[in-house]
């Protein structure tokens, strides 16, 4: 008895926090978004899970009466860097019984519950302080977009991040290094939502990556296809920077063809041709190796083989400026709370595009590798399936 008591009275506290919480928030949900908030949290009382159950929620009043609402909005800067804030429809929280669930177009997600925003959010309904949810810039995992949830104030005096406090412009420094790369990265935003089918049609037929991943042996197919792709970024992208480009990247890429021949006047048997060439190949092998040890968001890649220092060789500064705008458009940098992923991987941008023109049904990158499948068949790369894969290039 004793038991059940102090069950009892653990689940009426958790209530009345969760009652305290539940502040009215002018933010208006539809019926669509009720139901996805419900069948969402509602699934925590259902099935095993390493974390524990929930109590089953009776229905969406009920869920609604006991939860807070968090509207989520976008910081924006005039020209003179003023600050201010844009509400954003499809983005939005969930606090309910010390859980925090996200919802970002659709898609919900649950922070961990020693997560530093939860105590942070608990302490200011506590306090019943005022505050806001925030974000400056879109934020993407390795499939899907996502949502860093930040808090500030009304008056924008701070910005908390992962449970630390910072001044509002300090934080700026500290993630973007300025907040006119931050504006950068904002109009970028903006761009990426107005782009369209055709956009990522054409995104899919010259992304390099993919050919080189699909169909590696069509050498041609893959420098052709990293051409289209500069083209598509730059507009005026010469006949003569192509031909430039792609001898240099060949030279790059193989710089001992010399070796590969040998003389009609030598006859060699089989065994010496197979040694020969074991040689080469591994000299080949130890160039390219010491030519792919830069890492970075920024650093192109061929079959390993950085080429940056060839492009900015070959392209113009304006070029330059362009086609790193379009991979950050189409390939934006991964922003996850796995600090280590930051550096190394880009997320390849099309499925919310092809999602809003009801092409994909689900939120699945299963259905968008499929779509860009067939468009690549098209462009003549299948999948090579003799080739060996350790890590999926998208």
């Amino acid at each position: 008895m004793g038991d059940n008591w102090r069950k009892t009275m653990i689940l009426r506290l958790i209530f009345t926090v969760a009652c305290l919480q539940a502040t009215v928030v002018s933010f208006s949900q539809t019926e669509t978004q009720k139901q996805l908030m419900y069948e969402h949290i509602n699934r925590d009382s259902k099935g095993s899970s390493i974390i524990g159950k929930i109590q089953p929620i009776e229905n969406k009043e009920a869920l609604f009466n006991n939860a807070q609402i968090l509207p989520v909005y976008k910081v924006v800067f005039d020209k003179t860097n003023k600050p201010s804030f844009i509400q954003k429809e499809k983005y939005y929280l969930v606090f309910y019984i010390g859980r925090l669930y996200i919802f970002v177009n659709n898609k919900g997600s649950r922070l961990f519950e020693n997560s530093p925003i939860i105590q942070n959010l608990t302490k200011f309904n506590s306090e019943k302080k005022k505050f806001k949810i925030v974000y400056f810039t879109e934020s993407f995992s390795f499939d899907s977009e996502i949502f860093n949830p930040l808090i500030t104030d009304d008056i924008f005096s701070y910005i908390i991040d992962k449970g630390i406090q910072y001044k509002f412009f300090d934080f700026i420094d500290f993630k973007y290094g300025s907040i006119e790369k931050l504006k950068e990265f904002s109009a970028l935003d903006i761009v990426r939502e107005k782009l369209t089918v055709k956009d990522i049609n054409n995104y899919i037929k010259s992304n390099y990556l993919t050919f080189q991943y699909y169909c590696p042996k069509d050498t041609t197919l893959v420098l052709k296809s990293l051409v289209n792709e500069i083209r598509n970024a730059t507009k005026d992208f010469s006949k003569g920077q192509e031909l430039k480009l792609v001898s240099t990247i060949k030279q790059k890429l193989n710089p001992f063809p010399f070796f590969k021949k040998t003389p009609k006047s030598q006859k060699l048997n089989d065994s010496i041709v197979k040694i020969q060439e074991t040689e080469i190949k591994k000299i080949i092998d130890e160039h390219q190796k010491h030519l792919s040890k830069v890492i970075g968001n920024y650093e192109f890649k061929i079959y390993g083989v950085s080429i940056t220092n060839e492009l900015l060789e070959i392209f113009t500064n304006k070029q330059l400026v362009d086609y790193i705008n379009y991979n950050n458009l189409m390939r934006p940098a991964l922003d996850t709370l796995v600090f280590q992923y930051n550096r190394w991987y880009r997320y390849s941008y099309g499925k919310e595009v092809l999602i809003k023109a009801g092409i994909i049904k689900n939120d699945s990158y299963k259905e968008f590798q499929n779509y860009s499948n067939k468009i690549l068949e098209e462009c003549g790369c299948p999948f090579d399936e003799s080739i060996k894969r350790e890590t999926i290039i998208r």
